[in-house]
């Protein structure tokens, strides 16, 4: 029985992914989905089952099944225990709404694209799947975003080769594919009025949380974990600004500092970084750090040992968070002699 379709079909095809879940190339005979799932940088000896999920593992085999039925299930789980006060009282509006889309196409994307399927499970449940970063408005950027970036990295003429280009292509064209008409740009002082994806793309504009939340769920919509990350003030003093850039997971070893993690800012807040160089940035110096506390928040909030400060609502202590302190005093004591600090606000 052929199949009719392929990896790349669906890749132009992610808002439509939602109806297949899975790469469900249609079988010519019957017209029923037929999903084999695969990993692309591991040999086909340890291909998963149809309807399947390969998660990363540690020893022999280096991969471990589970049905998508499972995974499905355990998705929705995941997201219904861990989400904050505001959501858990319209959750039923939100099943209704985003959850749908925000499950089937998570697995969507982890299938489709090469550079998703390394990524283990914990990784993913917190910083591919959820549907918000922050209390940011719940849309459905997923789909739009999925839709709009997919073609950027996999097409006929180019296949992103992994997770560091897909960033760096995906930062570079962002900000004008999806808005043709005129290229988003930064603007201070704009959260919490515009920082939801949606809101950023009507407006064209946005401060450092909107363009950070635009970037982390445009990198999410094609199964790169992402996360925001931040400081609600420098030097500990509101009265010296805040500041909110971009975390991603590049793989264990793979970031700054020997962690799996590397920053960079979304191009129109600071352009012409990369995620090998942390002294790119242009607040990451002892001039910054110096008394700075940083964050970054996670979905899981049974496993956090602090929470995700959000400048614009201090008093909100309902986003699960990271510590990330260590590793920028680490990585930005040594940029350099102290500079002048730049205040920013959200």
């Amino acid at each position: 029985m052929a199949l009719a379709c392929g990896r790349t079909a669906l890749a132009f095809a992610m808002t439509a992914v939602v109806a297949v879940t899975l790469q469900g190339c249609a079988d010519s005979d019957k017209g029923a989905p037929s999903t084999m799932t695969t990993t692309s940088t591991m040999t086909t000896t340890f291909a998963c089952p149809d309807k399947h999920i390969p998660w990363p593992q540690t020893g022999s085999p280096p991969i471990t099944c589970q049905s998508l039925e499972d995974v499905t299930k355990e998705a929705k789980a995941f997201l219904k225990s861990n989400s904050p006060p505001w959501d858990t009282v319209n959750y039923e509006s939100l099943e209704e709404g985003i959850l749908g889309p925000t499950v089937s196409m998570s697995l969507a994307a982890r299938d489709v694209f090469p550079w998703a399927e390394d990524v283990p499970k914990d990784i993913w449940l917190n910083y591919v799947l959820p549907y918000a970063n922050v209390n940011e408005p719940r849309v459905d950027w997923r789909t739009l975003l999925s839709g709009k970036v997919g073609p950027v990295v996999q097409n006929p003429l180019y296949q992103a080769k992994d997770i560091a280009e897909v960033v760096s292509v995906v930062n570079d064209q962002l900000w004008s594919v999806v808005r043709p008409e005129a290229e988003i740009v930064f603007k201070g002082g704009q959260t919490p009025l515009i920082y939801d994806p949606m809101s950023v793309i009507d407006y064209g504009f946005a401060s450092c949380t909107g363009i950070s939340i635009m970037l982390v769920d445009a990198l999410r919509s094609v199964g790169v974990p992402a996360r925001i990350a931040g400081t609600p003030a420098w030097h500990g003093n509101v009265s010296d600004g805040n500041h909110n850039w971009v975390e991603v997971w590049l793989g264990p070893g793979k970031g700054l500092h020997d962690e799996s993690w590397s920053f960079l800012e979304g191009k129109p807040a600071g352009a012409n970084e990369s995620l090998s160089n942390p002294c790119d940035k242009w607040f990451c110096n002892p001039g910054h750090f110096n008394k700075t506390m940083a964050f970054s928040p996670q979905f899981d909030r049974s496993s956090n040992t602090t929470v995700y400060p959000m400048a614009w609502d201090l008093e909100n202590m309902n986003i699960p968070g990271v510590n990330r302190t260590d590793y920028y005093n680490a990585l930005c004591q040594p940029c350099g002699k102290s500079q002048a600090v730049n205040t920013i606000v959200v």
